[in-house]
């Protein structure tokens, strides 16, 4: 058990990916055998993750969640915005294209609006708080 335990520490991404792919796909198969679709897996995933984190960092006194466990020390790495970009995409799978065209332009309006609004408030609460562009770093080999 040593040498696979072994593996997935040292590819603890690899490892966090599977995991992640694992429990979407319980939530997607609860969504449909629980509620025949009308909670949706993604929420599903959410909420199981959140009592994830939440057990693993009760069980390890940890602060990192799932990713205290060294086995699953990747999900820290994935868990960025890695994570909320793959949420974001995980929903927006489950949206249909013809599900648009029936919201009309109210939902396609909506739909860039909510976007570029919430990139705007982001951008301008950025900015309040004091993030700049980082500049370019100096190269780390010096020219002889």
């Amino acid at each position: 058990m040593n040498i696979v335990e072994e593996i997935l520490i040292k590819n603890s991404l690899i490892t966090a990916f599977v995991f992640v792919g694992v429990t979407v796909y319980l939530s997607y198969f609860l969504s449909e055998k629980l509620t025949r679709g009308r909670f949706h897996g993604s929420a599903i995933a959410i909420i199981l993750g959140l009592i994830f984190a939440y057990i693993a960092g009760s069980y390890y006194e940890g602060d990192k969640g799932v990713a205290d466990i060294a086995i699953l020390s990747g999900v820290g790495v994935l868990g960025g915005s890695m994570l909320r970009d793959f949420a974001i995409v995980a929903t927006a799978y489950g949206a249909k294209f013809s599900d648009l065209k029936t919201s009309g332009v109210v939902g396609i309006v909506s739909l860039f609006l909510g976007v570029i609004l919430s990139f705007s408030l982001g951008s301008i609460v950025a900015i309040l708080f004091g993030y700049e562009m980082p500049r370019a770093s100096p190269p780390l080999v010096q020219e002889l």
